[in-house]
């Protein structure tokens, strides 16, 4: 390989290792959720305001709690998926979510 597929494999394993990030995100969140729902004392840190948001509105509203979970999970979890097909995008807007989100 000559130094211009190493640089490009390169940025192909920080482009997943980063979309990754918005995996970790939902997968610790939905702990959260889970946490939250069995009353615990525990909560990640790394996680979203808007499913922390939703576990509460599940609590008293089942239905709706449950399609916003699905709606916050899945619009990360398709940040993550199209982060991971090196859309800039993805990484832009979900950057921005999550700060806009880490301020509430």
């Amino acid at each position: 390989m000559d130094e211009r597929e190493n640089d490009l494999a390169l940025l192909q394993h920080q482009v997943k290792q980063g979309a990754g990030w918005f995996y970790w995100m939902v997968g610790l969140s939905l702990v959260n959720v889970a946490l939250f729902l069995a009353d615990a004392n525990v909560h990640f840190i790394i996680g979203s305001s808007l499913v922390d948001l939703s576990a509460a509105v599940l609590k008293l509203y089942p239905v709706i709690g449950v399609v916003l979970l699905v709606m916050v999970v899945g619009m990360y979890g398709g940040l993550g998926y199209a982060a991971s097909r090196a859309a800039r995008w993805a990484f832009v807007v979900g950057m921005g979510i999550y700060l806009l989100d880490g301020i509430l």
